[in-house]
């Protein structure tokens, strides 16, 4: 077919994103380009423009010239303001244009000419913990912080009540202090809210992106997309969040591993659990598998030695 138009307003699909559609086209026997255009939100299959972030950030380049070679005041106001910060620093769109149909043309330029890119936000990571660690919660913590910057593939196999949520908990705090972002699925859309409003009260400043199919187009593309530029540090969502591209990936939590949701049943069939381990290990990156009833076939990795068992036998 003709192309009818190339998309910039988007961020480029990244060389790991895919090799994981070539491994999943490939592993569960499904067309390349079919399994491509499943992974993404229905806006970017189309030709609609894109939602208008909220969240843009952009910086200066090595490129950019002295704001005063230009002749156009917009574009030279503009290069102006990023002049007067050090190089890579951030500053919101919100802030440059507020509004003005005409700065927000110049940004536009600048950014087409290569003088300006646009950036992650400045990471926030202030953390509220829930609850203090048990001693039992503090040695799981230690196992799984020694894997961090490797990839090893860990079974949370704790109690109802335990506090498996809290150890989640603690090693996204770790990682968002190290600029990395999580990736946290969990099984039921039901299930989203509830973990939501604990993760929001937990990192009350941190970019979540939520993602799962009873969004609305919208919201879920918005998501998509803050997700996939590393705008995010923490995206939690079903098993279609796995497959969402994450520039900072540092680590991959499977929330009631042994949930049989996981497995996608209509076109694409795949297990979002087995999707994100292969995911982890493409990445280099720990994988938590939490669940207070392990599946068979994870239990029996970590009885043989391909999984790191931890348990957490006590109520917390």
């Amino acid at each position: 077919k003709s192309i009818a138009s190339i998309r910039d307003d988007a961020p480029r699909l990244p060389a790991d994103w895919i090799a994981l559609m070539h491994f999943l086209s490939g592993y569960y026997q499904h067309p390349l380009g079919e399994t491509v255009l499943s992974a993404l939100p229905p806006r970017l299959r189309s030709l609609r423009p894109l939602p208008r972030e909220t969240l843009a950030f952009w910086t200066r380049t090595n490129l950019a010239p002295q704001a005063d070679s230009l002749r156009q005041s917009h574009r030279r106001t503009l290069l102006e303001e990023f002049s007067a910060l050090a190089r890579g620093v951030p500053i919101a769109e919100s802030t440059l244009i507020a509004d003005d149909a005409r700065r927000r043309a110049a940004l536009r330029a600048l950014a087409q000419d290569g003088w300006i890119t646009r950036c992650a936000p400045p990471w926030a990571t202030r953390f509220v913990p829930p609850h203090p660690l048990t001693a039992t919660q503090e040695s799981a913590l230690e196992v799984i912080r020694a894997a961090a910057g490797q990839h090893q593939t860990f079974l949370l196999h704790g109690v109802t009540g335990s506090g498996k949520t809290e150890v989640y908990f603690q090693c996204i705090a770790n990682l968002l202090a190290q600029g990395g972002q999580t990736l946290v699925l969990v099984p039921e859309i039901g299930l989203t809210p509830q973990l939501e409003a604990r993760v929001r009260a937990a990192f009350p400043e941190t970019a979540l992106s939520v993602l799962h199919s009873g969004l609305e187009e919208s919201a879920r593309t918005s998501a998509w997309l803050r997700a996939a530029r590393g705008e995010s540090g923490i995206i939690l969502g079903t098993r279609l969040a796995v497959l969402t591209p994450l520039p900072r990936l540092a680590m991959i939590i499977v929330d009631e591993e042994h949930d049989t949701s996981f497995k996608q049943h209509e076109g694409v069939r795949y297990s979002a659990r087995d999707a994100a381990i292969f995911r982890a290990q493409q990445s280099r990156v720990p994988v938590l598998l939490g669940t207070a009833t392990p599946s068979l076939e994870s239990y029996a990795n970590a009885i043989n030695g391909r999984y790191k068992l931890i348990e957490l036998r006590e109520r917390a």
